[in-house]
């Protein structure tokens, strides 16, 4: 089973998402016929989904999903809304968190399976859903929920985009400690992970210090074809010496800087 909140959107998870569907169906045909794999999305979008692996897929990244042994698994708007942490304007993280809890709990109550595999940051469910359900977990994570550097942020008394700090010393401190509380929580939580894969070497680092799983960790980078690339771009030829970052536009990208 994956779980991604939205699964349609076509962005960078989405993709990770989808290939890792394609591996799995792939590695299903080689294996017996006798155990097929059943695969569910837990997703809260509203399409159907043959126009999901139409449009959003096979034309949006050029991954061919087979519906068979698929099954999409409707998270309710109610329950998918509470996942926004727009809706939270104080105390983000812990309503976050509450949030991940509620919405695994209630996705794998509704269609259980023995391997969970999260490809959306759910960290804090794990616990809960090895305890009260017994499947494997892989963790699939694209960036930290917290880090170090979230907190040392607020050590510092640096103001960012999503983490105003001020009040005086009083208020700083005390924010502190609720980033520190959160920080060991997730620690926590991270212990119940089978096996981990991070997008890329920094969050393979943060990972690192903060789940401590050794060789369970592993880094996986994210799909890039660039065959279409490589048919119309030369390396041969003279070029200019140009940097150009992509990124999507939100604040946390940091364009300016």
């Amino acid at each position: 089973m994956f779980i991604n909140e939205v699964s349609d959107a076509g962005a960078g998870g989405e993709k990770v998402l989808w290939t890792a569907v394609a591996a799995v169906q792939k590695a299903g045909k080689l294996g017996k016929k006798e155990h097929p794999i059943k695969i569910y999305i837990y997703s809260g979008s509203l399409l159907q989904p043959q126009e999901i692996l139409q449009k959003k897929v096979k034309d949006r990244f050029g991954i061919t999903i087979s519906q068979e042994g698929l099954e999409f698994v409707t998270i309710d708007a109610a329950l998918h809304n509470s996942l926004d942490p727009s809706n939270y304007p104080r105390f983000t993280m812990v309503w976050q968190a509450l949030a991940y809890i509620s919405v695994c709990v209630r996705c794998v109550s509704m269609s259980p399976c023995d391997i969970f595999v999260d490809t959306m940051g759910v960290g804090f469910s794990y616990p809960f859903l090895k305890m009260l359900f017994g499947m494997q977990i892989y963790s699939y994570t694209h960036y930290p929920f917290i880090s170090r550097d979230m907190v040392n942020t607020v050590q510092e008394g640096k103001q960012q985009y999503n983490n105003s700090v001020g009040g005086g010393a009083v208020a700083k401190n005390i924010k502190l400690v609720y980033y520190w509380v959160i920080y060991y929580m997730y620690r926590f939580c991270g212990k119940f992970a089978d096996q981990v894969a991070a997008n890329s070497s920094w969050t393979r680092g943060h990972m690192d210090e903060l789940w401590e799983k050794g060789d369970k960790i592993l880094t996986i980078y994210p799909p890039c074809d660039t065959s279409a690339f490589m048919e119309n771009i030369s390396l041969e030829k003279k070029r200019e010496n140009l940097m150009i970052s992509f990124a999507q536009f939100r604040p946390e990208k940091q364009h300016q800087l």
